[in-house]
């Protein structure tokens, strides 16, 4: 095991919402170690309140955050990575190519803030084979092109933070996919994160759902911290 420390699987309401137009909370990791604090995926821009607080609980501030990785550029992955100024920022190469293309017509994108990573000296563009801090890049892509997941032992074991590769527990299941750009890579992507969870014996941090065990069972449900901004009306609809 490495000395990461999963500080905190932030995890928002998995149901999608008909009102709002997106799965609204997303997952994001937290990771501590002697050396270094890491953020998986930042969440939406009204994550920068919640992030001093749960970094507070550790004694730290988001100044002492030292690197943001992305799982894609959606803007409810991302929205807050300017909160870290202090921190390196690794997106795939190929994602970010991508968005800067489709920023301007893609209601999930946001452009200002592609735009802004695509000039940060910040910026560290990923490849599928690069290692990042002992935090391993696993190409995941099919919901955006240039997806990845990351893999890292933590005190929990070896998790797998998969963003939107497989959303929640109805896609990992084998359910359709609620958003995907390339149906057949998002499946390959699929049984890529379920094989390193069978097979491999990793824990899976789901993009819009809790911490689920390698036998593919949730462990850790929406935190009530989090899920309880979320009105009960959000929570309870279904995708129209």
């Amino acid at each position: 095991m490495s000395g990461y420390r999963l500080a905190l699987p932030a995890i928002g309401a998995p149901a999608m919402s008909s009102t709002h137009g997106s799965l609204g909370w997303s997952s994001a990791a937290l990771l501590i170690s002697d050396a270094r604090v890491v953020i998986i995926d930042t969440g939406g821009p009204g994550y920068r309140a919640m992030w001093d607080v749960w970094l507070a609980a550790d004694g730290l501030t988001r100044f002492d955050v030292s690197l943001v990785l992305a799982t894609h550029s959606h803007w409810d992955h991302i929205g807050a990575v300017d909160w870290f100024p202090h921190a390196r920022i690794g997106i795939g190469a190929d994602e970010l190519a991508w968005a800067q293309g489709a920023a301007p017509a893609d209601p999930y994108l946001a452009p200002e803030l592609v735009s802004a990573l695509a000039r940060s000296p910040r910026v560290d563009r990923l490849e599928n084979t690069d290692e990042v801090e002992g935090i391993q890049v696993v190409p995941t892509p099919g919901h955006t092109p240039g997806h990845l997941s990351f893999a890292v032992d933590t005190d929990r074991g070896r998790i797998l933070v998969v963003g939107d590769a497989v959303k929640n527990g109805d896609e990992l299941s084998g359910g359709a996919f609620a958003m995907t750009m390339d149906a057949p890579a998002s499946e390959s992507s699929r049984q890529t994160i379920r094989a390193a969870a069978l097979d491999d014996g990793m824990s899976l941090l789901l993009g819009h759902d809790g911490l689920y065990s390698s036998r593919l069972e949730r462990v850790v449900p929406p935190t009530p911290r989090v899920s309880t901004f979320a009105s009960s009306a959000i929570v309870g609809e279904t995708a129209s």
